[in-house]
């Protein structure tokens, strides 16, 4: 009996050193869990980051398209004001061309009246010359 004795105490003594052993082994793995809380925490906290970081990605890709937006309602804009330039050149084209071909009427019509007053004048100075001589003839 003492031998079973000796053997139970030696038993209940290997279960002990076995129990601390489990107990070491779920104070490991309770800190490997705190670990893991903690890496989820702080996972958690990144992933909010990100979704902030995406919704001001989103709210800048909203600005930027509306920018866009803008942009090509002026570039029809200028387009328009250029159609416009290019229409009032056509014109103005026009207008040169017509004005030039009236200073050339005029031009020639101010050549005509001035041979006509160059004629007139001669024709006076023959008439002022033929009376002249013939005062002088008396």
């Amino acid at each position: 009996m003492k031998t079973e004795l000796t053997e139970v105490k030696q038993d209940v003594a290997e279960i002990k050193t076995e129990l601390t052993e489990v107990k070491q082994d779920v104070a490991e793995i309770k800190t490997e869990l705190t670990e893991v809380k903690q890496d989820v925490a702080g996972i958690k906290t990144e992933l909010t980051e990100v979704k902030q970081d995406v919704a001001g990605i989103k709210t800048e890709l909203t600005e930027v398209k509306q920018d866009v937006a803008g942009i090509k309602i002026e570039l029809t804009e200028v387009k328009q004001d250029v159609a416009g330039l290019k229409e009032s050149q056509g014109r103005m084209e026009t207008d040169l061309v017509v004005l030039r071909q009236s200073q050339v009427r005029m031009e020639q019509d101010f050549g005509k009246k001035l041979d006509i007053l160059f004629y007139d004048w001669r024709e006076t100075q023959k008439q002022f010359m033929r009376k002249s001589k013939e005062k002088l003839r008396f």
